[in-house]
């Protein structure tokens, strides 16, 4: 069922919920919240509250969550050094996400203040790289997941990029045994139980799944599943973005570009097959372009009526600016593909019912359209 998503053309960065299913699939868990316990308990047999292995699945657990984190500060730096601090780059980062979606641009306009741009691109990268061990000291955890929260918040207000599968998963951050201690009155001490748990299914079962997401998050590996490294936003970016435009040629000659609506959804989802049709992650391939134009063309019927009595359909790829004041101005164009309207209509649209979006096949590097 996780994996289901992953197939329609980009990677949906959920892979520590499955993570995390295994390891409480490997662990004592059962002692805890579960029928089995509350029959126990309801028939007097004891289970163990505590031990080396409830222990050694709770850490097991912050290991995964902190490699989320780990990788990603670790690309940062690899890639790019110390210019994703220093540079505009996080600034850009933002613009183009408020590129992508003009609705994500804040009411506060940080990226008018340099000063608080490069602190924040500083404070991410140390977050990230020092959250992992924090939470492996008692004294720092509680301030590790308060970092996390105020670094989801911080990304959800500037870039529109939300962390809420991961938020909930921080409840293996809290002490729940010491919460439980102070709650039982005197009169109702915890009964420790003799019997214990072996560490022996986490040991099978942990190992080998530990070792997939370092070896996917140090090879940088976005685009992986059930094992990736989450979107490391690893690239210098300028200011300055590629997007496709489709133009036509009436038969009186004028020529008119369409709005980019008719055949692009919002979302970084088709903003990365728009990447991958004009070349933006490879090579351009003519026979993709066309695939991805005539298959829209055919799902879309805003777009057919928009073609209708054409002379000329050309596609570009252009490079827009991003600056929010003078947003979507055009500074290059490139030519890729023209059709006539021969090529159009008398060959039809359509690529049959069963056929899908041919761009969704091409290994789109979703973590850079992040």
């Amino acid at each position: 069922v996780l994996m289901a998503p992953q197939l329609t053309g980009a990677v949906f960065h959920d892979h520590h919920l499955l993570w995390l299913a295994i390891i409480l699939a490997a662990s004592p868990c059962g002692d805890a919240l579960s029928i089995d316990a509350w029959r126990a308990r309801r028939a007097g047999r004891p289970l163990p509250s505590r031990g080396r292995a409830h222990g050694a699945a709770i850490r097991v657990a912050w290991l995964v969550l902190g490699c989320v984190f780990f990788f990603p500060g670790i690309h940062k730096l690899h890639t790019s050094g110390l210019d994703w601090v220093t540079s505009d780059n996080l600034r850009n980062q933002m613009w183009w996400k408020w590129a992508e979606n003009p609705a994500l641009q804040p009411s506060f306009r940080i990226d008018r203040h340099p000063w608080l741009l490069c602190l924040g691109a500083g404070a991410t990268v140390a977050f990230e790289l020092a959250f992992l061990p924090l939470v492996f000291v008692r004294r720092t955890r509680a301030l590790a997941v308060i970092a996390a929260l105020a670094f989801h918040q911080a990304t959800d207000y500037f870039m529109g990029v939300r962390f809420t599968v991961l938020w909930v998963t921080y409840g293996v951050f809290v002490p729940w045994e010491a919460i439980d201690r102070r709650m039982r009155s005197e009169a109702a001490p915890v009964v420790v139980s003799a019997i214990t748990r072996s560490l022996r299914p986490l040991m099978i079962v942990d190992t080998p799944l530990l070792l997939g997401i370092v070896i996917a998050g140090a090879l940088g590996v976005v685009n992986g599943y059930p094992f990736a490294c989450f979107p490391t936003f690893e690239w210098i970016v300028g200011d300055e973005m590629p997007e496709l435009e489709i133009a036509v040629t009436h038969d009186d000659g004028t020529r008119a570009v369409l709005d980019r609506s008719l055949w692009r959804d919002e979302g970084p989802r088709d903003w990365a097959i728009e990447w991958s049709v004009i070349g933006a992650y490879d090579e351009f391939d003519r026979d993709r372009a066309e695939a991805f134009f005539r298959s829209r063309a055919a799902q879309r019927p805003q777009l057919a009526d928009a073609l209708d009595g054409t002379n000329e359909v050309e596609l570009s790829r252009i490079e827009i600016t991003i600056d929010p004041d003078q947003r979507g101005e055009v500074v290059s164009r490139e030519a890729l593909l023209r059709l006539s309207g021969r090529e159009v209509h008398e060959e039809g649209l359509g690529l049959g019912p069963a056929d899908a979006d041919p761009a969704l096949d091409q290994g789109i590097d979703h973590d850079r359209a992040q």
